[in-house]
C-alpha cells in the first residue's frame, strides 16, 4: 500500500544540480500559484460578413509561478545568512533552474527551463520580526509543460536516471542482397535490416524526444507511421559501440567524442515527434548487426497541469 504525506512539497534545482527543498529548517514555500495550466494564446480569423471568428489554431505560452518564500533563523545574524542563501539560489547565475513538485502520492513533476523574474526585493522595515523574512518570489517556467517523472510505464518501456520513459529496440529481420535470383530493385553486396516498435506516450500533447542509434548500421531511415514524419541518415557508417544521439528538440546531433554529426541527417529532423498515445515506429537500415544495432526513444511525459 503506497504511503501518503498530508501535504505536496516543492523544490529547486540550479544548474549545478544543487537541490533546494522550499520547507523547513531552512526555507518554506507558504503559498504557490501557477501549477495549474499555462497561458494559452488563440488566433482566430474572421471573413467579411461572418458573425464571429474562426479558430485556427493555439499557442502555450511560458508559466508564471508565485511563491511565499519565509525564512527564519536562530537569531538575527542567521536570518541574514539564509536570506543571502535564498538570493544565491536564485541568482541567474545558477540557472536555468528545474522546479519539482512530489505530490502526497510521491508523484513527481517537473517543470524546466525556470529562471526567477522579480519579487524577492527585501528590505528591514519588511521583516515580521528580527529572525523571519517573508517574500514573494516569481519565476518564469519558459518550458511551460509538466515532465511526469514517475509516470506509470507500459510494456516494454523502462525509465532512465533523469525520468524520461525510453523504448528500445535491438531486434531486425536482416536480408542478404546480390543473391541469385537478382530480385529489383537491389543493392549491391549489402545486408539490410527491418525494426518495428511501438512507443507509447502517455502525456497529453506531442514530444520532440531524444533517439539513440548504437552501431554497427550505415545509412537508414526512423519512420514514425503514426504521424507520417521520417529522420533518414546517410554517408556516415556509426562504428560498433559507437551512439549517436538526435536530440530533436535541442537540435543536435553528436557521437559519444561530442563531434556535431547533423549535417548526415534528412528527413523531418526538426518536426519529428511523438503523438499521445501508441506510435508504431519502422526503422530500415544498411549493415546493422541484430541484437547488438539498438534503436532507444526517450521521452519527457508532458502533461498540461498538476
Amino acid at each position: 500500500m503506497k504511503k501518503h504525506r498530508p501535504y505536496a512539497e516543492i523544490e529547486l534545482e540550479d544548474v549545478d544540480g544543487n537541490v533546494y527543498p522550499l520547507s523547513f529548517p531552512t526555507r518554506l514555500e507558504q503559498a504557490i500559484s501557477g501549477l495549474g495550466m499555462p497561458p494559452i494564446q488563440h488566433w482566430t480569423t474572421r471573413a467579411p460578413f461572418q458573425t464571429g471568428q474562426s479558430h485556427w489554431g493555439y499557442a502555450i505560452g511560458p508559466r508564471t509561478i508565485n511563491i511565499i518564500l519565509y525564512s527564519r533563523g536562530r537569531d538575527r545574524a542567521d536570518m541574514y545568512t539564509k536570506r543571502r542563501a535564498n538570493v544565491q539560489m536564485l541568482s541567474p547565475m545558477s540557472g536555468p533552474h528545474k522546479l519539482r513538485l512530489i505530490t502526497p502520492e510521491w508523484e513527481k513533476y517537473e517543470l524546466q527551463n525556470v529562471w526567477y523574474i522579480g519579487g524577492y526585493e527585501l528590505s528591514s522595515q519588511e521583516q515580521p520580526a528580527p529572525n523571519i523574512q517573508i517574500g514573494a518570489v516569481q519565476l518564469m517556467a519558459y518550458s511551460p509543460l509538466w515532465k511526469w517523472l514517475t509516470v506509470p510505464l507500459a510494456a516494454g518501456q523502462t525509465r532512465d536516471a533523469d525520468g524520461r520513459t525510453c523504448t528500445a529496440e535491438d531486434t531486425w529481420v536482416t536480408t542478404d542482397h546480390l543473391v541469385l535470383p537478382f530480385t529489383g530493385p537491389f543493392l549491391l553486396g549489402v545486408t539490410t535490416g527491418d525494426l518495428a516498435m511501438t512507443v507509447t506516450n502517455s502525456g497529453s500533447t506531442t514530444i520532440k524526444p531524444i533517439i539513440t542509434v548504437e552501431g554497427p548500421i550505415s545509412d537508414f531511415t526512423i519512420s514514425n507511421l503514426t504521424t507520417g514524419k521520417i529522420l533518414s541518415w546517410d554517408g556516415y557508417d556509426i562504428a560498433a559501440a559507437e551512439v549517436v544521439t538526435f536530440d530533436i528538440e535541442g537540435k543536435t546531433v553528436t557521437n559519444g567524442a561530442g563531434d556535431n554529426l547533423i549535417n548526415y541527417v534528412g528527413g523531418n529532423f526538426g518536426t519529428w515527434d511523438l503523438a499521445p498515445g501508441a506510435n508504431n515506429i519502422e526503422v530500415w537500415g544498411v549493415e546493422p548487426t541484430d541484437a547488438t544495432t539498438e534503436i532507444a526513444i526517450c521521452f519527457y511525459v508532458e502533461v498540461l497541469g498538476v
